[in-house]
């Protein structure tokens, strides 16, 4: 069963991260600061351990949403 969330989103011009538990819709982690590039938010999820064995990479996100 899938049950995080995983969206970049861009908000006061920059892009941010969050994932949130898909089964209550509570943020599970967060991006501490704003990216002007897109990819830089990319990058900094996935620095975070988990993110990474979710698969969190710059394809799945295009769309801005993946869920895992």
């Amino acid at each position: 069963m899938k049950t995080t969330i995983v969206e970049l989103y861009k908000s006061k011009g920059q892009w941010r991260w969050r994932m949130t538990d898909a089964r209550n819709g509570k943020i599970i982690g967060a991006s501490s600061e704003g990216y002007k590039r897109k990819v830089d938010a990319v990058k900094n999820l996935n620095r975070v351990g988990h993110a990474r064995a979710l698969c969190c990479d710059a394809e799945l996100l295009q769309d801005g949403k993946v869920t895992v």
